[in-house]
């Protein structure tokens, strides 16, 4: 070998160094930014685990009334017979003082009790007749 083609050699493989250290720090600034982005991506995913962890928990916590709240124009009165354990969905019949519950049953006015108009609703088929 001699000279000249030492240096022709040498000269080529600098080039193709310095090209090869070019992609290799583009790469690794493309390589950098993906685990940039990764990282960020990680921390959202976990925050977002933690707040809807947190979100159910206290879902599970608050008290859920011990029957079924219900707003019904058909039914608005809240009945509770003497020595009953059930809360009924009432109305007043026409021209009458006798209440009719959502589970067809007929109340007299003065064998109940009655109750505030958003006591929650215990008796289950006066629950299904109102839900829908």
């Amino acid at each position: 070998m001699t000279r000249e083609e030492y240096e022709e050699r040498m000269s080529a493989l600098e080039a193709e160094t310095a090209r090869a250290r070019e992609v290799h720090i583009a790469a690794k600034s493309r390589f950098d930014a993906l685990c940039d982005k990764q990282r960020v991506l990680r921390t959202a995913w976990q925050d977002q685990q933690k707040a809807a962890a947190a979100s159910e928990k206290a879902a599970q916590a608050t008290v859920a009334p011990a029957g079924f709240v219900i707003k019904n124009s058909a039914y608005p009165c809240r009945t509770k017979p003497h020595r009953g354990r059930h809360v009924h969905a009432a109305a007043y019949r026409t021209g009458t003082v006798s209440l009719t519950t959502a589970c067809n049953k007929q109340q007299d006015e003065e064998t109940v009790d009655h109750l505030d108009e958003d006591t929650p609703v215990t008796c289950p088929p006066c629950q299904r007749n109102t839900q829908g």
